[in-house]
């Protein structure tokens, strides 16, 4: 009876390599040997806004602004990815902008307007423990556009609210203006706020003023062509 061995994570110098084996009893046949090349991965065909992975472009998301109840902190274990996340932390009462009606932060490209052209997927990793709705907004020069995670389009994106992290692949067609109107699409190349983070309005009242009803984690944003 032939068994299948495989062998990982052999370092072999560049050239030629001798491979040898060493059989023990009798009656020992081999029948193939396949020995697979494993280089190093690929960089994403991307643009990178808050992500260490490797990727073909960058226009990185500048510190991300408190612009109402909101205190927002890096955290440097338990990422998805890399050294850093980022903590959006909600607290109607001690955010130092606190404000009436919304939560709201938006983070900036470096260089704006962001050209998102070539990009057909918006990625970012969320963990959260809150069942309340986030709009997941971007800005552009004409308007701004958004898509809402709440229990009916978690599970489209890959969503869910159980604490743990989750790597959501947003298709950049779903973000419609105000939410409902047409795609940014057109608009791709005119983008001044690369995430934004918000409170829904149809379920903001709800909790308005309960501290850590809407904790967000956040990290590895980037748009990519596939």
């Amino acid at each position: 009876v032939f068994t299948s061995k495989s062998i990982s994570g052999v370092s072999l110098t560049a050239g030629s390599n001798t491979l040898r084996f060493y059989f023990t009893g009798g009656d020992t046949n081999l029948d193939k040997v396949i020995v697979t090349e494993v280089g190093p991965t690929p960089p994403i065909n991307g643009l990178g806004v808050f992500t260490e992975r490797p990727i073909t472009a960058t226009n990185l998301g500048e510190t991300p602004v408190n612009n109402g109840n909101f205190i927002i902190t890096t955290v440097n274990t338990g990422t998805y990815e890399g050294t850093q996340a980022y903590l959006y932390r909600f607290d109607a009462v001690n955010s130092g902008n606190n404000v009436a009606g919304f939560a709201l932060s938006v983070m900036a490209p470096a260089t704006s307007p962001l050209n998102a052209t070539p990009y057909e997927y918006y990625n970012i990793a969320l963990k959260t423990n809150s069942t309340k709705n986030l709009r997941i907004r971007m800005n552009t020069s004409v308007g701004n556009y958004w898509v809402t995670l709440n229990s009916t389009t978690d599970a489209t994106y890959g969503m869910a609210r159980d604490g743990a992290w989750h790597s959501l692949k947003i298709p950049m067609t779903d973000f419609k203006l105000n939410g409902s109107g047409a795609n940014i699409t057109p608009n791709k190349d005119k983008i001044v706020a690369s995430l934004v983070m918000r409170t829904d309005d149809s379920d903001y009242p709800t909790y308005s003023s309960t501290t850590g009803a809407f904790d967000w984690y956040v990290d590895d944003i980037y748009y990519s062509e596939d």
